[in-house]
């Protein structure tokens, strides 16, 4: 027991930090451009998504012909990614819930909120 212990406390602190996974490294499977498609009652609809670190935050955003707008609540957890997205048509809004696993550059998950209950959504990473 004492020589596990003085050991550890031999272990220089860079070593110790060098163990832990970096923000970089544990949302290397989210971070970059996603086009994602979803069906819903007015038809196919197409947008993209940006996820970006902020320090060691993860933040996204998303672009689509109404704007550019943030997302909130972003979590990247056990292979799954989560957020929520506000929406606005004239004095309506609501929230959207999106949940995802990833696989690779493929992102397939669903979404609720609004109308029409949970729906299927696929995205692709851009290449860049």
């Amino acid at each position: 027991m004492t020589v596990l212990l003085t050991a550890a406390l031999a272990t220089p602190a860079g070593s110790l930090a060098a163990q832990e996974e970096s923000a970089a490294d544990r949302y290397k499977p989210v971070l970059g451009e996603w086009e994602m498609t979803m069906e819903t009652p007015r038809g196919s609809f197409t947008q993209q998504f940006v996820f970006t670190l902020d320090g060691d935050v993860l933040k996204g955003t998303v672009e689509s012909q109404r704007g550019s707008f943030d997302l909130k609540n972003v979590s990247f957890e056990g292979g799954r990614l989560t957020f929520e997205l506000e929406r606005s048509f004239g004095d309506r809004s609501f929230t959207q819930s999106f949940t995802a696993t990833i696989e690779g550059d493929e992102m397939k998950g669903t979404f609720s909120g609004g109308r029409g209950g949970d729906r299927p959504y696929t995205a692709t990473r851009k290449k860049t």
